[in-house]
């Protein structure tokens, strides 16, 4: 009679009809064998003897045994260092226990993969030694990044300086901190003028969203529009009245043309803080009356075209 090699099995194989005995209609027995049966996680790890007996029509019974192997499943371990991470982040996954590796989902065969994963999310490995197959699992929790909204108050007039920007921040981990371009401070910032203000949120992760916000200017200025055209300079060095200048608040642009009385141009500004300082071509200009031609545009978006006289003494 004869009896085949049986092959290795892993402990987690599903039972199995043993074969090979030869000729057919004898019995097997063993460990872990029930009704021609083998199991191997019955059996546990180790070598076993099978024997298969056949008893013929004489009654004249014949034995012959072999060996089979339960090989125990590697005990596979996954782990990561990154079990939380902040949204767009990565992680890296460690897998040990086994000589080959398959993570789902991915499908990476690394033993320490890096992952970024756009939600929470639970990653299997399953590790092969020996043929035979275990299995472990990790999660990543992916903390999603701080949410920044804001009230912003505008200047109560242009250049009032008493503006304010008032955050709300959710999602994240708080505590939170702020980092504003101007420095640490708080959430809530005071006292500002119009203009651009960036912001750096961070929560107690480190997980960081970033935001710049605008103050805009206020519509209403801080003074009533005007202008002031003195009618009489004395250039004459004495520190006191020495300079003719077009004055006021609110000017946006200025041309100015100063004539004298023969109607020759002595001097001419386009520019608000341009003055005269009763000189023409590089000398003294003769005392006497002066005219000028004025045309201002204001803030309000007035424009006001004025003439008139002015009196040089010296």
């Amino acid at each position: 009679m004869a009896f085949s090699p049986l092959a290795d099995v892993c402990i987690s194989a599903p039972a199995f009809a043993l074969s090979g005995g030869s000729p057919a209609g004898g019995t097997y027995s063993g460990t872990g064998v029930s009704g021609g049966i083998f199991n191997p996680a019955t059996a546990g790890a180790g070598t076993f003897t099978i024997t298969y007996s056949y008893t013929d029509g004489n009654s004249c019974t014949n034995t012959a045994s072999n060996t089979i192997e339960v090989i125990s499943d590697p005990v596979v371990t996954a782990s990561t260092v990154d079990d939380q991470i902040c949204y767009g982040s990565s992680a890296t996954l460690n897998a040990g226990g086994a000589s080959a590796y398959t993570w789902t989902p991915g499908g990476s065969t690394l033993s320490t993969p890096v992952v970024t994963p756009p939600i929470t999310t639970t990653y299997t490995v399953t590790g092969t030694a020996s043929g035979c197959t275990g299995s472990a699992a990790v999660t990543v929790t992916v903390v999603p990044l701080p949410v920044i909204d804001a009230s912003i108050i505008i200047e109560s007039c242009d250049g009032a300086h008493d503006a304010s920007i008032h955050l709300t921040v959710s999602s994240g981990i708080p505590p939170y901190s702020a980092l504003w371009d101007h420095g640490p401070g708080l959430i809530d910032l005071g006292n500002l003028g119009a203009g651009s203000y960036h912001v750096i949120i961070t929560d107690s992760l480190g997980c960081t969203e970033d935001v710049t916000f605008v103050v805009a200017t206020s519509p209403e200025p801080c003074y009533i529009p005007h202008i002031y055209v003195p009618n009489i300079f004395s250039p004459n060095g004495d520190g006191m009245n020495d300079i003719f200048a077009v004055r006021g608040m609110g000017i946006t642009s200025l041309s100015l043309v100063i004539f004298d009385r023969w109607g020759e141009k002595v001097f001419e500004s386009k520019n608000a803080w341009e003055v005269w300082d009763g000189t023409f071509r590089e000398k003294d200009a003769e005392p006497g009356v002066y005219f000028y031609s004025l045309k201002i545009e204001l803030e309000t978006g007035e424009s006001i075209s004025e003439s008139g006289n002015v009196t040089l003494v010296r």
